[in-house]
């Protein structure tokens, strides 16, 4: 009882799927740089839906839910870290933004990669990515759909958090989703990537127990 839930990317739709389904179990919701809606499947669906996400980009759409093209690169080639992961760890802004603004110990970053270190261990990953739903016909869309319909209409304190530094989640739509809800702030994390509970981590965990201290 008496939940507060955070969530980030995939984590966000775990833990806003959960609240949904057990309100009354659910005294505040904090969302970092996630989705609470299907992508839209190209710019027109987006703005006739009036969606406030971006289609996903094209090259990762090639690469990553492609079939069985997609689980040879993923699961073979290790295509899924090697083109995403490995950029993201220098740090540098890129087509695919920064993972860490900030150098990250590398004990830290070897748990990151050890889950996954081979071909069988990976089939996860592969899998994942597929899911990620873009379509109206995708298994999860409805699913994904009903967060944004519920949180609409739900007056539950909501602290929105995004990073400045992420390729996929930009700032404009964590506003957006706060003021789409009837009780949402937004703060913005600067010089953060998307893993931004590594760069940014004190100042996070600031924010969110305030946001209980005050509004919870």
């Amino acid at each position: 009882k008496n939940i507060v839930t955070v969530g980030q990317d995939w984590g966000g739709p775990i833990t806003l799927r959960y609240a949904i389904e057990h309100q009354s179990n659910i005294r505040g919701l904090v969302i970092l740089n996630t989705s609470i809606e299907r992508f839209p499947a190209n710019f027109r669906e987006k703005i006739t839906q009036n969606r406030i996400f971006d289609p996903l980009p094209s090259i990762f759409r090639f690469f990553f839910k492609n079939a069985e093209f997609s689980s040879t690169q993923i699961r073979q080639l290790d295509a899924f870290r090697q083109f995403v992961w490995d950029g993201w760890v220098s740090g540098n802004q890129s087509d695919f933004g920064a993972g860490f603004r900030h150098p990250v110990d590398q004990k830290v970053m070897r748990n990151y990669l050890f889950p996954n270190d081979n071909w069988a261990s990976r089939a996860g990953v592969a899998n994942f990515v597929k899911s990620i739903s873009d379509s109206a016909e995708d298994s999860n869309a409805a699913y994904l759909d009903e967060i944004r319909d519920v949180l609409k209409n739900w007056n539950i304190p909501m602290l929105v958090l995004f990073p400045d530094g992420d390729f996929m989640w930009k700032p404009e739509q964590g506003q957006a989703v706060a003021r789409m809800v009837p009780n949402g702030e937004f703060y913005l994390i600067r010089n953060a990537g998307h893993f931004m509970q590594e760069d940014a981590g004190e100042e996070i965990a600031g924010y969110i127990i305030r946001f209980i201290r005050e509004r919870v």
